[in-house]
Parts: C-alpha cells; sequence; structure tokens
C-alpha cells in the first residue's frame, strides 16, 4: 500500500510530526534509540452517539452498530480540516485539528465538529503495540489482542485521564522482558465528554456530544514519548500531575486533618447496622424473599454493639483504625438518601451516636452517607433527579432501599449544604459520601436546571472541597483522579490478576491517598508470614495489601455470629497494619514480575521498603533470596 504524502509536518529537538492526506499520523521519537510510531489510516467510528443515557454506560460494542471511517485532509490555515468518510465512502461529515509541538509533547485540539457527526474518534489508533496500559482498577496490562470491542468512560472504568501504548525494545536484558518506548496518551481537555473506544489492540479517543450538540470548547489530546514501561508512564503521568500542583500527598492532608493518623497507623473496620426489607422488593429483583426477614428495618448492630465491639477488637490488638458507621439513617441502610435526619432511633439515642462520632485517640469514626442516589420514599423526591431527553428520571442501581434514581450533582451539593448543620451537630471527623468518585458523569435535560457532565464531575468536586474545607476528613468509594486532591481515603474493587494487575494506581497516587480493598475479610488464614494461606486473594489477601502498601478494609455487619473468627483475622493480620503505618505516606516507585507468568511481584517504596511476594505453589528462589509457596518477604 503506498503511503499519501504529508500535509503537514512539524519538527523540534524531541520529535517530528507528519500528518498524512488520508489523516494519518506519524510521529518518530528523536531522542537516543528512538523509534517511529504510526497510526492506522482508520479510526472506528460509531452511528450514534454512544450514551445512551443510561446510569452505567454500556461498554460492550457491536459490529453492526460501528464503521471503519477513512478520512481526507488538507490544510485549512494553520489547522487541518478532515472529512470523515463512513461506509461506501460516503461523506458523513467535517471536523478540524491542529497539531502542536512543544518539546517532547504533541497536542491534538479537535474542533467545529459538524453537528451531522453523532459522535467522533479521532486520532487513529497507533499500529505497532505490545502492549496496552489502562487506568483500569489498579491498573490492567493487555498483551493480547481481542475481537471484542468496548467503549470506557470517565469515571466508572477509567480512573485516570491517561493510557499508555508500550512497545517492546530492540534490546532487552536477559533477566527482565519488561517494554521499554512508552507512548503516554492523555485526554488533556474535553474528558467530561470522551472515553476510550477499543478492538484488538488499537486503542482510540472518543468524544461525545454535550446535552445532544457539540460544544465549541475544542477537545485536546497530548502524547509524549516514555522509557522503562509502565512504570514509566506511571512516573511520566505522575510528573505531569506534579508540575501542575495537582498532586496533593498524604501528608499535607494529615497536616490538615491529625483524625488521618489513625487509618494511617492501622487498618478500615466497616460496621452495617441495619437495613429495611420489603416483600416487593425482593420480588422485583426475583429474589426470594427469606421468611425469616420480616418487614421493615432489621437492626444488625445498635450504636451499644459497636461500642462493645470496638473493645473487642482492641482486646486483640487492634491499635489505630478508622471506624465507618453505615446505616445510621431513617430505614438504615440506602432507605432515605438524601434525606437522612434524624438517625434512625432504632439504633440508639442522638447522644450514643455523637459518642461514636467524637471517637477516641486511636479510633476515627466517620459517617457513611450518599449524595448520588435518591429513592421514591425519600421525603425530597424527585427534586434533583437526573432527566433524560424523555423527561423520565435517570434509574439507579436496585438497592437495599430498592430503586434508586440519579441526583443532579448541582442538587447534590445543595442536600449536603442542607444537612450539614445537623450532620456537625454529631461532632463528625471524617464523612464518607459513597459513589462520589465511582460513577461516570452524567447529563440531564430538565427544562431550567440543565446540567453537563462537566459541570456534574465540578459540582462533586465542590462536594468533596466543601468537606474538606469544614475540616472534616472525607473518603469516598473506588478511585477517580478528580477527587483525589480533598479525599483521604478511598474503599475501592482492585484485584490482582496475575501477569494482567500492573500497580498503576499506587506508582501514582500511593503517597496521596490511602487505598483499601473490598471483599477481604482475611478470616481464616494463619498469617504466619512464611507460608500457609490460599495464595492470590480471599482470605490470603493481606499478601496483595502488603505487595501494594494498601490497608485492611473489614467489613463487619452481626457481631455476635462471628466474634471469634474476626478476633482470630486481626491477631493474624497486624502485621500488614504494622508495615501498613511504615509506607503508608511513601511514594510506590517500582513494580516488577519476577517469573514470566506473574506467579512473583516485587514492589519498592520510597521508605526504601521492598516487598516480594511468591503467589505460587512452587518455591522461588533468586541469589539472595528464597521463598517458599505462598510467601512473602519486606527487605530494605
Amino acid at each position: 500500500m503506498n503511503t499519501p504524502p504529508p500535509i503537514l509536518t512539524l519538527q523540534n529537538d524531541a520529535m517530528q510530526l507528519e500528518v498524512l492526506a488520508d489523516g494519518a499520523l506519524r510521529l518518530l521519537d528523536r531522542g537516543p534509540g528512538g523509534r517511529l510510531w504510526c497510526t492506522w489510516p482508520v479510526a472506528i467510528q460509531e452511528d450514534n452517539e454512544i450514551d445512551a443515557g443510561h446510569v452505567w454506560q454500556r461498554t460492550g460494542r457491536s459490529l453492526c452498530e460501528q464503521y471503519p471511517a477513512r478520512f481526507l485532509a488538507f490544510k485549512a490555515g494553520d489547522a487541518v480540516r478532515l472529512t470523515v468518510l463512513g461506509r461506501e465512502n460516503r461523506t458523513v461529515g467535517q471536523f478540524s485539528a491542529r497539531f502542536s509541538l512543544d518539546g517532547g509533547v504533541l497536542s491534538v485540539s479537535i474542533f467545529d465538529i459538524d453537528e451531522s457527526l453523532p459522535s467522533l474518534s479521532y486520532p487513529p489508533a497507533f499500529a505497532e503495540a505490545d502492549e496496552i496500559i489502562l487506568p483500569m482498577g489498579v491498573g490492567k496490562r493487555i498483551t493480547k489482542g481481542s475481537d471484542d470491542r468496548k467503549f470506557l468512560t470517565f469515571w466508572s472504568h477509567l480512573n485516570m485521564r491517561m493510557w499508555g501504548t508500550l512497545r517492546h525494545a530492540t534490546q532487552v536484558p536477559a533477566n527482565s522482558d519488561r517494554p521499554d518506548h512508552g507512548l503516554l496518551a492523555e485526554f488533556a481537555r474535553g474528558h467530561h465528554d470522551a472515553g476510550l473506544l477499543f478492538t484488538r489492540k488499537a486503542f482510540q479517543p472518543a468524544f461525545l456530544k454535550s446535552l445532544g450538540r457539540w460544544s465549541a470548547e475544542p477537545r485536546v489530546m497530548t502524547y509524549r514519548f516514555t522509557r522503562g514501561g509502565y512504570v514509566g508512564l506511571a512516573r511520566a503521568y505522575r510528573q505531569m500531575l506534579a508540575s501542575r500542583g495537582t498532586l496533593v500527598t498524604l501528608a499535607e492532608k494529615l497536616s490538615r486533618h491529625p483524625q488521618l493518623g489513625n487509618l494511617l497507623g492501622g487498618r478500615s473496620v466497616s460496621f452495617m447496622l441495619g437495613k429495611t426489607h420489603r416483600h416487593y422488593r425482593a420480588v422485583d429483583t426475583l429474589l426470594r424473599f427469606k421468611p425469616g426477614d420480616p418487614e421493615g428495618l432489621k437492626v444488625d448492630l445498635t450504636y451499644g454493639d459497636v461500642k462493645r465491639s470496638l473493645e473487642s477488637l482492641k482486646g486483640a490488638g487492634l491499635g489505630k483504625a478508622l471506624v465507618l458507621i453505615r446505616g445510621w439513617i431513617p430505614g438504615g441502610y440506602d432507605e432515605s438518601h438524601p434525606d437522612v435526619w434524624p438517625p434512625d432511633p432504632a439504633f440508639g439515642s442522638e447522644g450514643q451516636l455523637r459518642d461514636l462520632c467524637g471517637g477516641s485517640p486511636e479510633l476515627t469514626t466517620a459517617l457513611h452517607d450518599n449524595y448520588q442516589d435518591i429513592y421514591l420514599q425519600s421525603p425530597s423526591w424527585p427534586k434533583g433527579v437526573v432527566r433524560g431527553t424523555d423527561g423520565r428520571a435517570l434509574q439507579g442501581g436496585y438497592w437495599a432501599g430498592g430503586q434508586a434514581y440519579i441526583l443532579n450533582a448541582r442538587d447534590s451539593l445543595a442536600y449536603l449544604h442542607r444537612n450539614w448543620p445537623m450532620l456537625k451537630s454529631l461532632g463528625i471527623r471524617a464523612f464518607f459520601p459513597d459513589t462520589t468518585t465511582a460513577v461516570q458523569m452524567f447529563q440531564s435535560f430538565e427544562p431550567g436546571n440543565t446540567i453537563t457532565r462537566a459541570q456534574d464531575e465540578r459540582y462533586k468536586l465542590d462536594l468533596l472541597k466543601f468537606v474538606d474545607g469544614e475540616g472534616v476528613l472525607a473518603g469516598s468509594e473506588e478511585a477517580a483522579e478528580f477527587g483525589v486532591p480533598y479525599v483521604g481515603w478511598l474503599e475501592n474493587r482492585h484485584v490482582r490478576v496475575a501477569g494482567e494487575s500492573v500497580p498503576l494506581w499506587p506508582l501514582v497516587f500511593h503517597d496521596c491517598v490511602a487505598n483499601g480493598r473490598y471483599g477481604n475479610a482475611y478470616i481464616g488464614d494463619g498469617g504466619s508470614g512464611g507460608s500457609g494461606g490460599s495464595g492470590g486473594e480471599g482470605a490470603a489477601g493481606w499478601r496483595t495489601e502488603l505487595l501494594w502498601g494498601y490497608y485492611i478494609l473489614m467489613s463487619l455487619g452481626t457481631w455476635g455470629e462471628s466474634t471469634d473468627n474476626v478476633l482470630s483475622a486481626i491477631r493474624a493480620t497486624l502485621h500488614v497494619d504494622r508495615f501498613f503505618a511504615e509506607v503508608a505516606t511513601a511514594a510506590m516507585t517500582n513494580h516488577e514480575y519476577l517469573t514470566s507468568g506473574g506467579e512473583v511481584e516485587r514492589t519498592t517504596f520510597s521508605t526504601g521498603h521492598v516487598v516480594t511476594v511468591n503467589y505460587s505453589d512452587q518455591p522461588y528462589a533468586e541469589p539472595n533470596m528464597s521463598l517458599p509457596p505462598q510467601g512473602w518477604k519486606i527487605g530494605g
């Protein structure tokens, strides 16, 4: 195939760019050992707006709704005008792009998009990729192509505004399989109305309309070269954030919120007080109604139970901790958000709750709340609910309170301001507005109360900033870059998958926010440190907490049913608390797989600590160290 001629050439000491007549890019790394990076001449497009107005964007895409677009590009002043050609070479629409080089950074600014284009994907994917690194969960490494077609959004799927393409170095040391050459892509502007569209190993940005039209603001992508594989990508991105002043460390947060020290010196313990059971909700979800669950509020724990439980945990060796109280609102967990006042008396008196919130020198108590969801039974329903183009309320998940609906983030902030005087009367020192950093950005078409995705993110950020500004420590669910400057801790679902997961999130943010993981009770593992346990996750999952420098998150419901197991789990994992206290405010500086199958991993922290974990059922040995099956070691 003949290469079309370039219509634009830019170069400096770091790189050279050619924009070809078919819209493809040729980007030359002019540094030592640099390589040529070329995009495909094709970018997959969608026939529709992609966002169908659902609470969770449909990730999987179909060949039936996509087509391979080609482009005709020509100079237009200081920009390039591109025509999108669809099926049968038909013209679908046009847009403009402006290209610029600034040192080692290529910027692609996309603007003046025809309304005939329902969505737009450009620039095309870079063709030669040995690995793709995605900010999904703890970090995801893609080494094999797949015929699946997907679309990933901020922040439900992607927790940073970047991704990386890696190519193996031409010369690799015999003891390393790490690719060296990297291309770091960033959504520099316009990520609110964007996502990643891909099939096989071809990843390309895709842009969406805002409230049904193309907004005037340009969409800007940047690309820069890196070295050192996924660790090099993480270091480069971290340096970018630091240069912008958005890399707020835990040490800085600790100076503002001394109560954060109880988590950084220990773990998190979460108590679920109770929920309201309704027969119709079980039927709605085709779940069998449990005969033992009567209609109405079922109290599993009272405030008094929580206080006694904490004394038992202290007796088992628990030192410092953050204690999260869930379900204290009217009707219990999820039942009445955002109408959370007064606390439900079934769990105890307001004075007892205030006593818990006061905590102790070793314990910081946080209250769970939610300003993203509203329920039909909530007194404030339906004020502030997100509305689609047809006027219908946007359905959320089906939770303990039944069918949830999504709140307009502007009204979410107003509800928090309304509730705040009552919440502050409890003497709260920590606050957990659930899902704030967990979900995608929404737009609402409610007449007189429209909101764009960009505004949605801004109001969510304002909510976290408000809590922080009140001297109260904020936390939330999952991980999202935009919230990091204003949250002290996150509860997430970071899962280790051998050879696939890479700790991209902690490589960038370990010293900026404390991270814990759902689903690990750590009950029943011997915790002897050198052997035993079930391996990768589950009862022995605390090995991954050591590897990543995460805190242990324990979730407790009906205390009396598992008291002995919980106390045993506390005693068996105190060494994890001690290690977390040593590295909580440290940066993660390196990660590597020591075996080709990913069974043995090693991380390094800025304190000098080096953690090696053998997840396999076989012993592992190197010149100065050996590990038994399931063994681990902390050095440095």
